[in-house]
């Protein structure tokens, strides 16, 4: 867990409930930092959370101020086609951030999103810990200047970019990658999944809705294909808590094994 959490950046007295905003934009997000406040509020019971996020988030204790759902999106037309969605979000977010004397803000990849919060952040004096930062260090590194400006932690996940943030001048931890704490005792008993004398294929059309429906068609036809070929295979898809589970009743009447939430183990 990011220990600049438990450091207190924020301008409540120790006498004052801490109150943390959480700010995670995609389903992987809401997995990972649901993993962070879990272990927060085993350490600081009494701290209150607020978040954007999915059914991770509120299944570790904290209360959806919105729904991650609410801006899966993929591509440019997606995103246009959904922009009144998306700004609704953002209002409901902001006006938390406004009626809310938060501690910290955790804003959890997704810069698209989290980079236009961080002036209503600073307005607020909310000291901002960027968990899972944007690969800068791969594209868009003129954007470094305004996560220096706005930014007061950040939270990397690969070892080589805890000095690469650090010799350009900012305030780094290296937290871990959390895919590797989620399998790190990930054991799996494979006859839960199919006998020894069969195979299975983990299909992966993503957590966006417009995405599964795009590839659902070919996801059919694939299935259909390597069924009429009588071969000893078995077929798995999990289903993100964001996506409604009769987008795959079509892949289920072919007998597809539908994983709730469970994309590890299902490789």
């Amino acid at each position: 867990m990011p220990m600049s959490l438990e450091n207190d950046p924020g301008r409540q007295s120790s006498s004052q409930k801490q109150k943390l905003l959480v700010v995670s934009a995609e389903s992987s997000g809401d997995l990972h930092a649901a993993d962070v406040i879990r272990t927060l509020k085993t350490r600081h019971p009494s701290i209150e959370i607020d978040a954007l996020g999915g059914g991770h988030l509120e299944a570790a204790g904290a209360r959806l101020i919105a729904h991650v759902k609410e801006l899966s999106v993929m591509g440019l037309s997606e995103v246009l086609w959904a922009l009144p969605r998306i700004l609704r979000v953002r209002k409901k977010v902001v006006k938390a951030i406004d009626e809310n004397q938060y501690t910290c803000a955790l804003l959890v990849d997704a810069p698209d999103f989290n980079f236009r919060l961080f002036k209503t952040l600073k307005k607020a004096k909310v000291p901002i810990v960027y968990y899972i930062p944007p690969k800068l260090w791969a594209s868009r590194a003129s954007r470094l200047k305004i996560l220096k400006k706005y930014v007061s932690t950040v939270c990397t996940i690969f070892p080589f970019e805890k000095s690469w943030y650090e010799e350009r001048g900012m305030q780094v931890e290296y937290v871990g990658h959390p895919v590797a704490e989620q399998t790190s005792d990930l054991a799996v008993d494979r006859k839960t999944l199919a006998p020894d004398d069969r195979k299975v294929l983990a299909l992966l059309p993503g957590s966006r809705p417009h995405e599964i429906k795009r590839l659902l068609p070919f996801l059919l036809a694939l299935v259909k294909s390597l069924k009429a070929k009588s071969l000893p295979l078995d077929f798995i898809v999990p289903r993100a808590n964001s996506v409604d589970r009769q987008l795959f009743q079509p892949l289920e009447s072919l007998n597809v094994t539908i994983e709730e939430e469970r994309t590890l183990k299902s490789l």
